[in-house]
């Protein structure tokens, strides 16, 4: 795919996901559901984001210890 032709690591969740939607695509758009496929971009976004601010916060904490 494209991603590996860029040495570009994708994450198998994200391949299983994207390889999910695009089969029910297939089916008509009606076939995917919308506020599921949100919900999942959005926890793309926020998982590193808030695991990013906790790391952030705790090494504050241990190196102001």
């Amino acid at each position: 795919g494209t991603f590996n032709q860029f040495a570009i690591p994708v994450s198998t969740s994200q391949a299983i996901v994207g390889g999910v939607a695009g089969a029910g695509l297939v089916k008509g758009i009606a076939a995917v559901s919308k506020d599921k496929i949100r919900n999942i971009v959005i926890a793309w976004i926020l998982t590193p984001t808030v695991a990013a601010g906790l790391t952030f916060g705790l090494g504050m904490l241990v190196i102001g210890m």
